[in-house]
């Protein structure tokens, strides 16, 4: 007869030990979506500073300080990256043994942000516009309309006839963001799991 081996109390040390183990695997995953929804903050902030990265970015025509809304021009309260900075957000997938967070300019499948971050994307690589005359007569209705005769903003927007196109310089957003705060990225996923795992 084979001699077997019994020790008291191993079903339950089992059932503790796969409780553990998943505990180990949500408190894994918790610790990188904390993490990168604290990213998406930082990244917000330094949008609207103008300075994603730290780097600040130069180049803003007057006509960039306001938003065409429907009703006309409005004044905007921030930067120009304020209303992008919106919509940055982070969205997190299951996948095959784990998850994949993805942060940024994400497309979930919402129409109006999709538009945004068709607008992000252009910034970020820059674009050049044809100047025709029905645009030239748009800026302008728009400011006669929307801004007082006195408004030294007024000019701006009266585009001269010499001027055959609009050139907008690249403005990279998520790069220069990435190079500063991707070293800390790791580090701060283990500090924030050994964190989750002591509460």
């Amino acid at each position: 007869m084979i001699p077997k081996l019994i020790v008291k109390g191993a079903k339950k040390a089992q059932r503790e030990i796969a409780t553990i183990d998943k505990n180990r695997v949500k408190q894994s995953k918790s610790a990188v979506v904390k993490v990168a929804r604290e990213k998406i903050k930082i990244l917000k902030k330094e949008m609207r500073a103008g300075a994603p990265g730290g780097k600040q970015l130069k180049g803003w025509r007057e006509t960039g300080k306001f938003d065409f809304t429907k009703t006309g021009l409005k004044k905007k309260r921030g930067k120009p990256l304020n209303r992008l900075a919106k919509h940055v957000s982070s969205f997190v997938t299951p996948i095959s043994g784990g998850i994949r967070v993805e942060a940024g300019f994400v497309r979930k499948g919402g129409r109006g942000t999709n538009v945004f971050i068709n607008l992000a994307e252009l910034h970020q690589k820059g674009f050049e516009s044809t100047v025709t005359e029905k645009k030239r007569r748009y800026f302008a209705a728009i400011a006669k309309t929307s801004l007082p005769a006195k408004s030294k903003f007024r000019k701006f927007f009266f585009i001269r006839k010499s001027t055959k196109k609009m050139v907008v310089p690249p403005r990279p957003i998520i790069d220069p963001f990435w190079d500063k705060h991707s070293v800390s990225v790791v580090p701060q996923v283990k500090a924030k799991y050994r964190e989750l795992m002591k509460a």
